[in-house]
């Protein structure tokens, strides 16, 4: 992510909104050379990543909300982890990336459903309100796990969330970009009103966005998502339709 507001991936050609762009520039002032000091990743990626070096120099912390971005827990079964999500994270860290989970629900809930996924220290770090003092759409998470996990800048930072209230707080903190995914409460509509920089089915297609390249395991984990949203949406229907009876 440049200064100007421009995606530094396979997204090269294409620039955040305005406004967007606008609160970037205001929040580093930097120039390009002054921009340079914040690339701090290594010269070579290591053997077996797929990068080039220039894809994501700036990127240094992903943060992704829990409950409806990462992992399905609709009460009807066991918890589950969405797609493409746990690669997504072994994938980020053992890049250099690092990756913070954060949920407004009380820290007790949040171990226990890590727990059951079977995540338990998957993250370097995971967040709540407790730790942060106040829930999104306030800024505080997104920040606290900038401090928690030591990342120099803002601007290195992207925030993914499933609601409208996650993307406020990504924007709120001054995220280099905030991604909306379609696997929990809120729409598209509802998401880019909120201000999401993109807005994506599900977290399997991060990858691509950030400039990794897009493998048949992510394709697969994608197409997972989507059958699963479909699901989810047919039984709604047959819900809707069985109380009109």
């Amino acid at each position: 992510m440049t200064p100007d507001g421009r995606i530094t991936s396979e997204f090269d050609d294409v620039t955040i909104d305005d406004a967007a762009a606008s609160r970037h520039a205001d929040a580093t002032g930097a120039d390009d050379e002054e921009w340079d000091k914040f690339d701090d990743r290594p010269d070579e990626f290591p053997e077996g990543d797929d990068r080039d070096e220039d894809d994501l120099a700036d990127l240094e912390l992903v943060v992704l909300g829990l409950t409806g971005t990462t992992v399905l827990d609709d009460g009807a079964g066991a918890p589950r982890a969405l797609p493409g999500t746990e690669d997504l994270i072994h994938r980020l860290r053992a890049t250099g990336v690092k990756v913070a989970i954060v949920s407004g629900s009380p820290r007790p809930a949040v171990d226990l459903l890590l727990d059951a996924v079977g995540w338990t220290g998957i993250a370097d770090a995971v967040l709540t309100p407790a730790d942060s003092g106040r829930a999104q759409p306030f800024p505080d998470l997104p920040l606290t796990a900038l401090l928690r996990t030591g990342a120099s800048s803002v601007e290195g930072m992207v925030v993914v969330d499933d609601t409208a209230d996650g993307i406020s707080a990504g924007i709120a903190a001054g995220a280099g970009l905030v991604v909306g995914v379609l696997t929990g409460t809120d729409g598209e509509d509802e998401l880019l009103e909120a201000g999401a920089d993109a807005v994506l089915t599900s977290v399997a297609d991060l990858p691509e966005l950030l400039g990794y390249e897009h493998t048949d395991a992510d394709r697969a984990a994608a197409d997972r998502a989507a059958a699963d949203r479909a699901a989810g949406d047919a039984a709604d229907r047959r819900a809707e339709g069985a109380d009109a009876r």
